[in-house]
């Protein structure tokens, strides 16, 4: 099986239901690996960073449409992929110390 991806790939994009959200852009750090069992198949690590910063101007709220919007972008291209994707934002506004929140897909 070939694995191809990307790793702690760090972004700014206004993601989030919160107001300041809305005003102060996150950091938003992707990891995305695509697995194929296809041997002559090619998945490229430039495509995947692009997908990553392309999903931050969907104009998505929640880090959940972005991951899907993701997984479903490299779907279409590679259908037979299994995709593992998490991403997180960076010092989310919890009102607590919190390194990181995240969502992650695995399949």
């Amino acid at each position: 099986m070939l694995s191809v991806g990307i790793k702690n790939l760090e972004l700014f994009g206004y993601i989030g239901l919160y107001p300041e959200e809305k005003k102060v852009p996150n950091k938003i750090r992707f990891q995305i690996e695509v697995c194929i069992n296809e041997a002559n198949t090619f998945v490229d690590y430039t495509w995947l960073s692009a997908l990553a910063a392309q999903s931050l101007e969907q104009g998505f709220q929640l880090l959940e449409e972005v991951l899907h919007w993701i997984r479903g972008e490299i779907l279409k291209r590679h259908n037979e992929a299994t995709v593992q994707i998490t991403i997180e934002k960076c010092t989310p506004p919890t009102g607590t110390a919190c390194e990181s929140s995240y969502v992650k897909w695995s399949g």
